[in-house]
């Protein structure tokens, strides 16, 4: 007669504790999910950079106001290297101005030195003869009213 152990086995263990890694999907592990985004960070970031070397500027539009766009481009002077970067906001403008574009604008040189970062307003009135704005007003600084 065959004697039967009811010990249960070291190998049952280690096969119980690989079945339980193994069914385990691989967006549940956190390494996984940081190594992906860390992956897909460096993909986008050299895409981007190969694009702004491709055509010196990259322009994003943010309305239809004139000029309101995100935009960022390389700055390739004898006496100065780097990149700049702009953003824009809509602002109130006098009563006779339907709207000013508010344009903060920063440099990061690595060569030469330079203003680190400039404000601009540029308001807008309604033209009589056409759909399109007319430029009334462009001053260094942030937007104010009744100027």
């Amino acid at each position: 007669m065959i004697e039967q152990s009811t010990a249960p086995d070291d190998d049952d263990d280690v096969n119980q504790q690989k079945n339980t890694w193994t069914k385990r999907a691989w967006w549940r592990r956190p390494g996984c999910l940081i190594g992906l985004g860390i992956w897909f960070a460096i993909v986008i970031f050299v895409f981007f950079v190969i694009i702004l070397l491709a055509r010196d500027e990259i322009t994003i539009s943010q309305g239809n106001a004139p000029n309101q766009q995100i935009r960022v481009w390389l700055i390739s002077e004898p006496d100065q290297r780097g990149i700049g970067f702009s953003r824009t906001s809509l602002q109130k403008g006098n009563p006779d101005e339907v709207l000013c574009v508010q344009t903060h604008v920063n440099f990061i040189m690595w060569q030469g030195d330079g203003n680190n970062s400039i404000d601009y307003c540029e308001c807008y009135a309604e033209n009589e003869n056409s759909d399109a704005l007319r430029l009334t007003r462009a001053e260094s600084g942030v937007c104010t009213p009744n100027r």
